[in-house]
């Protein structure tokens, strides 16, 4: 069987009721030389079988059962399976617009100095469209994903798979939350990225999940120590940036246990970085 140009990876729990839906979106692509690598991470339901079932008719896939070990590690065991030239990744409560792989590879293809290419997306089931741009853009992202905290949606990502093999970046394990930020930011190091403005992605948002404090201060420390490396994020003002972005998530997150802590840790956060307000208005307005 030829090299495919663009590994497909799906991590999966327990997700019987979005997989058929997922093997669609894949099948009716405008761009059809890819694998599919799906990393079933010990359900209990029967998404296995069905991944099976949907997915009898692609005939370069790899289906994997493992336990439940995260996240991150399927995604690093999908990884260490692929042959593409291209990794493009696929949560699998979301969904791809048909022409969305097309048109991705086709900006890899014009821009050698662009190793990532990500896009807009559109919440599903509402017509609220969300873009860091209105403007297609191309730059280095390392400060702007410090800066700015983490506008790159997972499902929306396509990169090139020598990056990522040749400096041995993974999803960390040991994180409960920002995972992908931290990958993104530890890839920027490398290549630039290509925002496309056009919302090629339908995200299905997850519930806002509540985390201990072990685990923020876990991410911090980890963003904390890999910016560090690089003399171009190690310094003060991106470090301040950097926990006003974690506070301030943080403080949306606990806001139906601790109303009076929540308000208090945004406050903090938009002291420290004023901008943050916009983003603040765009949750109010999602969460109409």
């Amino acid at each position: 069987m030829n090299t495919p140009l663009v590994s497909i990876i799906i991590p999966i729990y327990n997700g019987s009721q979005f997989i058929e839906q997922a093997i669609n979106c894949i099948k009716q692509q405008s761009f059809s030389d890819y694998e599919l690598i799906i990393v079933d991470d010990g359900s209990i339901d029967n998404t296995y079988e069905l991944a099976l079932y949907h997915t009898k008719d692609i005939l370069n896939k790899t289906i994997v059962k493992k336990s439940n070990e995260g996240v991150s590690v399927s995604r690093n065991k999908a990884i260490e399976l692929a042959s593409g030239k291209y990794i493009a990744f696929l949560d699998v409560d979301d969904i791809w617009e048909n022409s969305k792989l097309e048109k991705q590879i086709k900006i890899l293809g014009d821009y050698d100095n662009v190793g990532l290419v990500c896009t807009a997306k559109t919440i599903i089931n509402c017509e609220k469209y969300i873009g860091k741009y209105t403007k297609d853009i191309s730059q280095n992202f390392s400060s702007i994903l410090i800066n700015k905290g983490n506008f790159i949606t997972t499902s929306s990502v396509i990169l090139r798979r020598n990056l990522i093999q040749q400096f041995n970046i993974r999803f960390n394990p040991n994180l409960k939350l920002g995972e992908d930020w931290l990958f993104w930011i530890l890839l920027s190091q490398y290549t630039d990225f290509y925002f496309l403005s056009e919302p090629l992605v339908i995200y299905n948002p997850s519930p806002f999940k509540k985390y201990p404090t072990k685990d923020y201060l876990l991410f911090y420390k980890s963003l904390k120590s890999q910016i560090s490396i690089y003399p171009v994020l190690n310094k003060n003002t991106n470090k301040f940036l950097l926990f006003s972005n974690i506070t301030f998530y943080k403080g949306l997150i606990i806001e139906k246990d601790n109303i009076i802590k929540s308000f208090a840790l945004v406050i903090l956060a938009l002291i420290i970085n004023p901008l943050k307000i916009k983003y603040l208005w765009n949750v109010i307005q999602f969460r109409k």
